[in-house]
């Protein structure tokens, strides 16, 4: 840490070999002297704990809070300095977080297909819930990790009041209430008994345990969801009259059949493309049948967590888009595609800006880099997040593979190469060699 933030005060300050050396090795003593203050260390250690799932900045502006820090800092730039390398570094985080935020809304307001009063009420309790936990970062949401667990912290207890009865179908199916084990295994990552890696991969064995394997219960409740969020697109179309309204409903029910087919055909396309890939790496001796069993095992329990989860794109069925455009007037028609394309721009945005926040809060980006960052990341493609899958990790991806090296200090290049390595870098290239893609 004490090399890092040396660098950036030298770069942003223009301090000379000499005083930088000199920073960093006061820095070091300070970092020392911390873990040496017993008084001092269970608090710092929570306070850390808190702050690292934002990233190398988060736990810096934690560490900027002690004394002897910016003692160590005051040694070599003036109180005014001092005071704009702080705020730099919370302004950072500022805009990590209004990115975490941006991306939960958005991402709320695709799922749950939320009406505008409906958004601010939402916004509203997840804010005072986020400002009272004080863990929103953009790191937490790459893969949606935190998503669930704040969005159902911050809504839950309102979600009846707040939402339709066919909203509520979605909420239940994305975001299932906890059991009694799922709760106990949280709670041991909140206490810190846990790493939130472990606690994923005991997740993950509940999950392939607990799975069930009526095929029948699972088509029921796919159905179900694909029924409700098809019934909530409708009832946002406005005032119809009773023909259209029955046209539109059997046209629906048509739409969520299609929609079950074709994911039931992709399921077994991806099974069978992914299987004969793996084979080829057994057969080259890069692969044990035992890895290959376990990479399809995942790949199946994948998709029966998008097959449970994700309806969103029932709603693009071509044959129910057509039948909206010839039952709304032409004007009515014109303002909903305007609804649809500003939702797909804020849905791309908000990964974009997520994106960049991540590489910005991991690499602590000076001001011209970071400029540079979000330009890149501005022109980057954003896949479909509509077969359960997040689109921000592969945003992230391209986005670190497109930024110039020489753009980055050595350290910024090191902190990349461990940032890929933390987000699951190696989990997105195997899903784009599947045909995530």
């Amino acid at each position: 840490m004490a090399g890092p933030v040396s660098e950036s005060v030298a770069g942003r300050y223009g301090l000379d070999k000499t005083s930088a050396d000199s920073l960093r090795q006061s820095l070091r003593a300070s970092l020392l002297a911390l873990a040496d203050d017993t008084s001092a260390r269970e608090e710092l250690v929570a306070t850390m704990a808190r702050a690292g799932s934002g990233g190398l900045n988060a736990i810096l502006v934690a560490l900027l809070s002690q004394p002897t820090l910016k003692a160590a800092l005051a040694e070599q730039l003036t109180a005014e300095q001092l005071r704009d390398y702080v705020g730099s570094h919370e302004a950072r985080q500022r805009r990590d977080r209004h990115a975490a935020h941006r991306y939960i809304m958005v991402w709320a307001e695709d799922h749950f297909l939320l009406m505008p009063d409906q958004r601010a009420e939402m916004e509203r309790s997840l804010d005072a819930y986020a400002d009272d936990k004080g863990r929103v970062f953009a790191k937490g949401m790459v893969w949606n990790q935190e998503l669930h667990g704040l969005l159902r912290g911050a809504v839950e207890p309102s979600a009846d009041s707040l939402l339709s009865e066919a909203q509520l179908v979605l909420w239940r199916a994305l975001l299932p209430p906890l059991d009694a084990d799922r709760e106990k295994i949280m709670a041991m990552v909140r206490a810190g008994e846990m790493t939130r890696e472990q606690a994923g991969q005991r997740l993950e064995a509940m999950d392939r345990e607990a799975a069930d394997n009526d095929e029948r219960g699972r088509q029921d409740a796919a159905r179900a969801v694909a029924a409700a969020r098809l019934m909530t697109h409708m009832q946002q179309l406005g005032s119809l009259d009773d023909s259209a309204t029955q046209r539109l409903a059997l046209v629906a029910k048509g739409a969520v059949e299609r929609h079950l087919d074709d994911q039931s055909s992709d399921a077994d396309e991806r099974v069978r493309a992914a299987e004969a890939q793996m084979m080829a790496a057994v057969e080259g001796g890069l692969m044990t049948r035992e890895q290959l069993e376990e990479r399809l095992g995942g790949l199946r329990q994948q998709i029966r967590g998008e097959q449970r989860a994700a309806t969103g794109d029932v709603t693009e069925d071509l044959l129910y888009q057509q039948t909206i455009e010839d039952v709304l007037s032409e004007e009515a028609y014109a303002q909903y595609e305007e609804r649809r394309a500003q939702r797909h721009a804020a849905r791309e945005q908000a990964s974009r800006d997520l994106a960049a926040a991540c590489v910005d809060s991991h690499l602590l980006l000076a001001d011209d880099q970071r400029q540079r960052v979000e330009a890149i990341a501005a022109e980057l493609a954003v896949p479909s997040e509509m077969d359960g899958v997040p689109s921000t990790p592969f945003v992230l991806y391209d986005l670190a593979q497109r930024t110039d090296r020489e753009l980055l200090s050595p350290w910024q290049q090191d902190q990349l190469q461990a940032m890929g390595r933390e987000l699951g870098f190696d989990r997105i290239e195997w899903m784009r060699g599947e045909g995530r893609d």
